[in-house]
């Protein structure tokens, strides 16, 4: 019996989202105690070198002066958006760690602000910036969206299918806002021809319902043909 952790990292937790899941493919079904034992011990090295890496994104935000260059400001903002996605992926209950990383980005965006002094074109891009941002730290919550948005996801190509349709529908929605359009028509592709090797009719009306889902979110995305 597998027992997962409450606040599993991302490649424990993708364990945990294969296990016995029969919308994954059979081999990647099974996970045994070395698997998990691997797995943790990744995610907590990876913890352990983030904290020492944001130890310097502290002390790199507080060196910051009245009238930093510009781009020094924007490569730390940079930094801390991503140490941010990369701390949602993390094990443990980091909560106040990434509201403290919040507060520094609002410190970088204060001088940003400064620097786009009265230009209402600056202005509006960094309104849209923000806006921006706000939305994809909101999506960032669910972990599928935390392990899709890594560059070593641990979600390869073809587990990617199983695991949208495993996610709960709020969590789907916020990973169906990674794809463009042309990708989402190759799943929704893909998950048709899934559904029909299905048996189970519990599971065959939960992944129909998660097509439906991927379906109306395409629709609504997809510009209609101007006339």
């Amino acid at each position: 019996m597998i027992s997962f952790l409450e606040h599993p990292g991302v490649r424990e937790r993708h364990l945990q989202r294969r296990y016995h899941n029969p919308l994954f493919p059979p081999a990647r079904r099974y996970v045994n105690a070395a698997d998990l034992q691997q797995a943790r011990a990744s995610d907590h090295a990876e913890l352990e070198t983030f904290h020492q890496q944001f130890q310097a994104l502290l002390e790199r935000a507080v060196a910051l002066q009245p009238n930093e260059e510009s781009e020094v400001v924007l490569k730390l903002k940079a930094d801390l958006d991503q140490a941010y996605a990369l701390a949602c992926g993390l094990p443990g209950d980091l909560s106040q760690l990434k509201i403290g990383i919040q507060k520094l980005i609002s410190v970088t965006m204060n001088a940003v602000w400064q620097g786009a002094g009265n230009d209402p074109l600056a202005q509006q891009e960094l309104t849209h910036e923000e806006e921006a941002r706000a939305a994809h730290f909101a999506h960032l919550r669910y972990p599928l969206v935390a392990a899709l948005v890594r560059p070593d996801s641990p979600i390869d190509n073809e587990e990617l299918l199983p695991a949208l349709l495993s996610a709960e529908a709020v969590e789907l929605q916020a990973a169906l806002w990674l794809f463009d359009p042309e990708q989402l028509t190759d799943l929704l592709r893909a998950g048709h021809a899934l559904l029909e090797t299905l048996t189970d009719s519990t599971l065959q009306a939960r992944v129909q319902q998660s097509l439906q889902q991927i379906d109306r979110f395409l629709a609504e995305s997809t510009p209609s043909p101007t006339t």
